[in-house]
């Protein structure tokens, strides 16, 4: 008894290595050509392939065209870029501050990983303390860090980064703080 099988269009996309039963000894092997249907609007022709049912395995290669292999979700090409920045920064408070960078980036996932990265340095030339603030939302939480200080007329270096990397960040602001004369806080840079 003779089968008909009919290949799908994502079969022939993918350009699957199919395994069909080979015929048995006694089957009608002569050969029939046969040809492919013709593609319906915008899809990937059908092909039909004749097998006889059998206890062996045969492989049946099917040759496609090389845009035709990847599916147009996953080409490279068709992937967006992860969003990402960098920007110099120089927040002031009375005399302290910060010269830096910082830099975000990723979408959140496992292979492309969400990051904040701030390096610089943050100084304070009178007798008070400067702080540095990283302000940011992340799961659509606000978030408010001190990454930094440094003491009275003194100069720290910084190298901070995000503990998490699950998700993007977004609204990133950096301030100065300072204890000069009283508490008060520079205008915050947005990135």
């Amino acid at each position: 008894m003779k089968v008909t099988t009919a290949l799908t269009s994502a079969a022939v996309a993918a350009g699957a290595v199919l395994a069909l039963p080979a015929p048995s000894a006694q089957a009608d092997v002569s050969p029939k050509p046969v040809q492919p249907t013709p593609a319906a609007a915008g899809k990937a022709p059908v092909i039909k392939v004749q097998v006889t049912p059998g206890a062996h395995q045969m492989r049946i290669r099917i040759p496609v065209s090389p845009s035709a292999q990847t599916p147009p979700a996953v080409r490279p090409e068709a992937r967006p870029e992860a969003r990402k920045g960098k920007k110099s920064v120089k927040p002031r408070v009375n005399c302290g501050g910060f010269n830096g960078w910082i830099e975000w980036g990723g979408w959140g996932s496992i292979a492309i990983p969400a990051y904040i990265d701030v390096w610089g340095k943050v100084w304070s030339t009178c007798n008070s303390t400067t702080y540095l603030y990283l302000d940011y939302s992340h799961f659509t939480s606000p978030h408010h860090k001190k990454i930094s200080q440094a003491g009275p007329h003194s100069t720290h270096g910084v190298n901070w980064d995000t503990d998490s990397h699950s998700a993007t960040f977004g609204q990133i602001k950096i301030t100065t703080c300072s204890t000069y004369r009283g508490w008060s806080c520079g205008k915050p840079e947005k990135v």
